[in-house]
Order: structure tokens, then C-alpha cells, then sequence
């Protein structure tokens, strides 16, 4: 295990010294977000002024040489042999607004920052992640000397790996998250306080560690510790989930404890059940489970019944009959009519199949 203190007490570099002496003497550039032509504007005004920065061969004169995009790519931002990629941001380059054609991580490990939206501002300290979708338009000015902020770029078919993935059809959040993720408008994020969880930090920390060694087989630990990192996120804060401001469907923690026990009691919760056990009318139900899933109540419930259904077909010997009991049928033909429709098969078809894949 690596020495996490290094960046929890990261100093400032030569270069961020350098940087914060110029926006502090040109206030007009840090005041406000850039366009992406406006950074370019600034950094070819700074670089003109900093004769110790202008060897080609010094490692910073690449931003002189940077394309600045209004949308940044996975080509250019993520090395060909990976599939995720980490960098810190610079403390006191001006911010500027751009989207991605990737999915990126904001991880404050200490310090204080802002990261700003199209009509909203995100305050960020110690322990905040923001998981952010392709094509969300944000800026993250980091304007602190204490302020250590990574960022995450995870390509989209990897994300699609490692985060879908553990997300089980089975689990309600799951509709949820991906209905959050693919959020219209042009702002779409999930917002987590972990509150310095030191095994979500650690997590973090080793992908960090992983893409600095460039050991051979650091892009696959990379992604086998993203995938732990994600499923320790969704086991610990799953109902401590913040969405934008605008967003279509406002999250309420208690939501989580309605998906758990409809997932815990699927197989006989009615709405008149869901209403008494927290104080809701079945109207306001029927609308909470419908904004978080686009799905209605008895849609989710034969969802969970007929992939706990398939689960039992594949991985026990139990009779289709004693299945349709467990899963909440009364009786067996009620049970294989919805099998049959939900699947395409009969039960014992899909037993038969699940059998000869595991062969």
C-alpha cells in the first residue's frame, strides 16, 4: 500500500507558484469562467511573460502547444492503452467551459473547490465526488493552495464495464442511476459526500499510483480497482445521492429505504403496503417510483419477479411451480404466462438454456 500523506499534503509547484502570482496580478482572468479561445488568449499572454517556461523542453510548454477544445476527447486525453486516465488539476490555471466525450471523475481528496455548471455551482471539499456524463458542460476553477482536486477519465465503453455492470437488474437504484447519467439538457451528474471515507480514498489513491507506475498490467488493475471503487460507492452512499438542481427528479434519501424493501419484499408488497409502511399516499408512490425508473409499480415488480425467477431456473433444481410461489405467483399458470411473455420462453426452455451455457 502506498503512502496516501503524499497528496494530502501536496505543495505547490514551481509552475502553480508562477501561475498564481500572474491571475493575482490579472484578476480579469480568474474572475470568471474562459471560453476555450479566451484560455488560449490567456496562455499565450502568460507564456510570453515567463521566460523560465519557454524551453520547449520544459514539461509545461505543452500548453502553449495545446489545442484547447470546447469539447475534450477521449484520443487526446486518454493514452491508447488505457482505458481510464488521472490527472490533478493545475491550481490557478483559469477554468474554462467544456464538455467531454468521456465520463470523468471529480475527487477532492483536501482543500476546497468550486465546480460549476450552467446555473448552478457545486462547493466541493474533502471526500466530494462528482461523476460527471459526456457532454455535460463544467468548468473547475481551482483558485487554493491547499486545494487538492483529481480528475478521472474513464472511456465511455469502459464505464459501461465497470459501472452498468454492477448495477444488477435486480437493483431499483440501478434504473435510477442510469436515468440520472442520461439526464437531458446538457447536465447530468451524480454528486456523492463521503466525508473522507478512507476506503474510498485509498481506492482512488492505488488508480492514481496504478497509471504512474506504467507497469504492463496497470490499465487492467486500473480497472478491476475502478470496479471495486464503484461497487464500495454504491454499497456506502447509494441513498446519499445528490442530482443537479433542474433535474427532472429530485432525490430524496428515504427513496432508497421504498427500492430496498420492494426489492426485499417483491414477491408480496402491494402499493396499500408501501403507503402504511412510510406514510405516503399510494398517488404519491406511484409518481416517486415512476420519475426514478420510467417505470410504474406493477412494471418494476414483475421486473424483480422475473429475474429472480430466471436466477432460481438457472442455479437450482427447485420445480417451476415452487419458483412461481417464491417469486409471488399464486398460482403456476398465472406464473409461466408472464414467464413466457417476459423471457420468450417457457421456464424449462430457459433452465435448459442457462444449462448449456454453464457447459
Amino acid at each position: 500500500m502506498h503512502n496516501i500523506d503524499e497528496l494530502l499534503h501536496l505543495p505547490m509547484t514551481e509552475f502553480e507558484y508562477s501561475l498564481k502570482n500572474y491571475t493575482d496580478s490579472h484578476p480579469e482572468w480568474k474572475d470568471r469562467i474562459l471560453t476555450s479561445s479566451e484560455l488560449s488568449v490567456f496562455l499565450g499572454e502568460y507564456f510570453a511573460t515567463r521566460k523560465e517556461f519557454q524551453n520547449k523542453e520544459n514539461e509545461h510548454w505543452s500548453w502553449i502547444d495545446s489545442d484547447i477544445r470546447n469539447c475534450q476527447q477521449e484520443k487526446t486525453f486518454i493514452p491508447q492503452k488505457f482505458d481510464i486516465s488521472v490527472g490533478r488539476m493545475l491550481r490557478y490555471m483559469p477554468a474554462h467551459w467544456h464538455t467531454n466525450d468521456y465520463f470523468e471523475l471529480y475527487y477532492v481528496f483536501t482543500g476546497s473547490c468550486e465546480l460549476h455548471f450552467e446555473n448552478e455551482v457545486i462547493t466541493m471539499g474533502p471526500g466530494t465526488i462528482v461523476l460527471l456524463s459526456p457532454a455535460t458542460r463544467h468548468a473547475s476553477p481551482c483558485y487554493s493552495d491547499d486545494c487538492v482536486l483529481f480528475y478521472y477519465m474513464i472511456r465511455t465503453s469502459t464505464f459501461n464495464m465497470v459501472f452498468w455492470n454492477n448495477l444488477t437488474d435486480q437493483n431499483l437504484m440501478s434504473a435510477f442511476f442510469k436515468k440520472a447519467l442520461n439526464g437531458e439538457g446538457g447536465k447530468s451528474y451524480l454528486h456523492f459526500e463521503t466525508r473522507e471515507d478512507g476506503g474510498i480514498q485509498s481506492l482512488l489513491y492505488e488508480i492514481y499510483k496504478e497509471y504512474q507506475s506504467g507497469d504492463i498490467y496497470s490499465p487492467q488493475m486500473m480497472n478491476s480497482i475502478m470496479s471495486m471503487f464503484f461497487i464500495q460507492l454504491l454499497r456506502s452512499y447509494k441513498n446519499e445521492v445528490y442530482l443537479p438542481s433542474d433535474a427532472s427528479f429530485h432525490w430524496n434519501p428515504c427513496f432508497g429505504e421504498i427500492f430496498s424493501y420492494i426489492q426485499n419484499h417483491y414477491h408480496t408488497v402491494t402499493l396499500k403496503d408501501l403507503a402504511e409502511q412510510f406514510n405516503y399516499s399510494e398517488r404519491q408512490l406511484t409518481r416517486i417510483i415512476y420519475a426514478a425508473t420510467n417505470r410504474n409499480f406493477s412494471e418494476v415488480l414483475l421486473d424483480l419477479r422475473m429475474h429472480n425467477a430466471a436466477g432460481y431456473l438457472a442455479t437450482t433444481s427447485l420445480s417451476a411451480e415452487k419458483i412461481a410461489e417464491l417469486v409471488g405467483y399464486g398460482n403456476a399458470s398465472s406464473f409461466y404466462r408472464a414467464f413466457g411473455k417476459f423471457h420468450g420462453c417457457s421456464p424449462s426452455e430457459y433452465r435448459r438454456k442457462a444449462a448449456d451455457f454453464q457447459h
